[in-house]
C-alpha cells in the first residue's frame, strides 16, 4: 500500500514573495501566512510512505491514514 500524507497546519509552509521570488519565508504558523496576492508559490511537507503491516491492522491503519488526509495510490 502506498499512501501520500499531507501534513496538518502546524508544519511549517515556504512561501515565495513577488517582492524577492529568490529567497523563501519559512511560516510556521497559519495566522501569519503573507497576502496571497504577495505570494508567487509555497510548499508543504508532503512524504510518500510504504506501510508493511500485518492483514489484521491494515483497517485501521488505512482509516488513520483518511483521517489524516492520506490518499492510497497505486503502484
Amino acid at each position: 500500500m502506498r499512501v501520500h500524507l499531507s501534513s496538518s497546519p502546524t508544519v511549517p509552509y515556504k512561501a515565495r514573495l513577488a517582492s524577492d521570488p529568490a529567497t523563501e519565508v519559512l511560516v510556521s504558523n497559519p495566522s501569519l501566512f503573507p497576502d496571497p496576492s504577495e505570494v508567487v508559490s509555497f510548499s508543504e511537507p508532503v512524504i510518500l510512505a510504504t506501510i508493511i503491516t500485518p492483514g489484521e491492522y491494515l483497517g485501521p491503519i488505512m482509516e488513520l491514514c483518511n483521517d489524516k488526509r492520506g490518499q492510497q495510490v497505486e503502484e
